[in-house]
């Protein structure tokens, strides 16, 4: 099976199989491409702001499951994936380009998914340039998916070579990834959903991590860690996040994506809750993405005042607003979360750490006190 780079009038690129699917008759605002008996489709719709928020929803509204829906909200894409009752697995994927809002979309049927995860994973606004196969795992393994022809039928089927087995000294396969901190040498914070569903979790080291508590109202999680370290991140009761102040988020984003460690955004406390409720949550405009729950958020002083759990829902606003929201972040302050420590016995020491001003740069103590938490 062949397996082209298409960069269609839509501005959007992704590799499929060229052989497979061929291009249909269509509208002069949808791009399509689907296989003779439909069992994978491949189409970008352009449209309005509206339009693309329609179909988010629709596809949220016929899911089934078994899986949970799945839906990511960021300033620049929208991502929603389901399944249908028919057992179709439906993919959407909304870019923002030059003011046009274009939705790619993958439908696929079982036999066919491993095809739709390739044709997902490859998708890229502009022109995302040729693919480099690995000699091994669930990439080459769905590459080496071939359609012929049932002698019976007339119909596809796939006929599936076996992939190379894992290695023994191969690293675990993860599920998902967040951020967490040291609040003394051997305790981890992080956000409670990053640990939600996780059967084993664990450094990027490997080394192993212990679920302690979690409150789920607050969304963050106690974990215990094997690995001691020589740094932590205190958690003060006369620190509180201040409206307008200077704030970084701390935490790695997109984890194996790109080649880089720690990642810092910065922005400002941007409004207080005006409620004492558990749930309530500070606003701030510093940029997250998905990794990033569960990392801190210190001020200029290097001192938490608050722990990365959300961002504003892009598509629920634009629905309720016509307009989508802009840097509307949140993070459960640390005044929130101090009950949630003691009532765990969590011990809390002062840092041996002077940490200053971040004019010059977070320091290293702060950033060896930001850890990985993988969910396997």
């Amino acid at each position: 099976m062949n397996w082209n780079v298409l960069n269609p009038e839509a501005g959007i690129s992704v590799a499929y199989p060229s052989a497979l699917l061929a291009r249909e008759t269509s509208a002069s605002d949808v791009f399509s491409l689907a296989s003779s008996s439909r069992s994978l489709v491949f189409r970008v719709i352009f449209g309005t702001a509206s339009d693309a928020a329609e179909m988010h929803i629709w596809l949220k509204e016929r899911h089934v499951g078994p899986s949970e829906f799945y839906q990511v909200e960021r300033d620049w894409f929208w991502v929603s994936n389901g399944t249908l009752r028919s057992g179709k697995q439906v993919y959407l994927k909304t870019y923002l380009i030059d003011g046009v809002y274009m939705t790619a979309l993958v439908q696929s049927e079982r036999s066919q998914r491993a095809r739709a995860q390739v044709m997902i994973a490859s998708l890229s606004a502009g022109w995302g340039g040729l693919i480099s196969i690995p000699l091994s795992g669930a990439l080459r393994q769905a590459m080496l998916y071939d359609e012929q022809p049932n002698a019976s039928t007339g119909e596809s089927v796939n006929v599936i070579q076996a992939a190379p087995e894992q290695e023994k000294d191969e690293a675990p396969s993860r599920s998902g990834s967040g951020t967490g901190f040291y609040v003394n040498n051997t305790d981890v914070l992080t956000a409670a959903h990053v640990v939600d569903g996780c059967g084993r979790l664990s450094l990027e080291d490997g080394s192993p991590l212990r679920l302690i508590n979690h409150n789920e109202v607050l969304d963050v999680a106690l974990l215990s860690a094997v690995t001691r370290s020589k740094v932590w991140l205190p958690i003060q009761k006369e620190v509180a996040p201040k409206l307008g102040e200077k704030v970084y988020a701390l935490g790695f984003p997109y984890l194996g994506l790109y080649d880089q460690g720690l990642s810092v955004t910065g922005g400002n406390v941007s409004a207080l809750p005006n409620t004492l409720q558990d749930n309530a949550r500070v606003m701030v405009s510093a940029p997250i993405q998905p990794g990033n729950s569960g990392g801190p958020l210190i001020n200029e002083q290097g001192e938490v005042i608050g722990i990365v759990v959300s961002r504003a829902n892009d598509i629920g606003v634009l629905g309720l607003t016509g307009t989508i929201p802009q840097n509307m972040n949140f993070v459960t302050s640390v005044q929130s979360i101090q009950k949630f420590l003691s009532d765990n016995n969590v011990v809390l020491p002062t840092s041996h750490t002077a940490f200053g001003s971040m004019e010059n740069g977070i320091p290293e103590s702060i950033q060896d006190a930001t850890v990985v938490v993988l969910c396997h």
